[in-house]
């Protein structure tokens, strides 16, 4: 019985070996922090900033930021830069 589902890849997925298959996969993340402000890069492969995730991707929660990833219209990456603008005393 074959159980690989139609347009999944197939074969060793762990090996290390090139070419390497990845799958965009949508996330929320919740970062605990005393940081007042956030700022989130998406890097390409290069690990350049590939622009700012938009401000309406970010959502201020008690004790941190709710952080919306790989979404929509968003640049395709697993690398991401979190930088704290500044801190709450």
């Amino acid at each position: 019985m074959n159980s690989a589902k139609p347009g999944k890849r197939r074969g060793d997925m762990n090996g290390g070996w090139r070419p390497t298959f990845m799958e965009r996969v949508e996330a929320w993340i919740t970062l605990r922090t005393d940081a007042a402000s956030i700022v989130v890069y998406p890097l390409d492969g290069a690990g350049n900033a590939a622009g700012q995730l938009p401000r309406s991707e970010i959502q201020r929660t008690q004790g941190g930021f709710r952080i919306h990833l790989n979404g929509d219209g968003q640049p395709q990456t697993p690398w991401f830069v979190i930088a704290a603008r500044s801190f709450r005393r």
